[in-house]
């Protein structure tokens, strides 16, 4: 029955421009991470949600190459350069950023 669902689960998700993200075997081999009646995840098992999420959005996320800006441009330092890129969706990933330029 759970299979069933989860089959449907995806194919509303496709139509509906989201994702589905089942969870069931990021926690295999780990009941511990189940407490409070068994529905509720441990610390362990929260954290181990939010990497699967982060996973999930990474793979969603698109990003130009970086483009170099200013010295000491942006927040950066005057011996640092600024770099920017763009991705989509907009924030996903950083899109600025400061390296270390021995021409600063």
């Amino acid at each position: 029955a759970i299979d069933s669902m989860m089959n449907q689960m995806d194919a509303l998700c496709a139509d509906n421009d989201s994702i589905f993200l089942d969870l069931r075997p990021v926690f295999a081999g780990h009941p511990e991470w189940i407490v409070g009646g068994g529905i509720h995840p441990s610390p362990e098992g929260s954290h181990a949600i939010a990497n699967e999420i982060y996973n999930v959005l990474l793979e969603q996320c698109n990003c130009d190459v970086w483009q170099d800006g200013d010295c000491g441009g942006g927040a950066c330092t005057g011996d640092t350069r600024e770099q920017t890129r763009s991705c989509t969706p907009p924030g996903c990933l950083l899109e600025s950023q400061c390296v270390p330029d021995p021409t600063c």
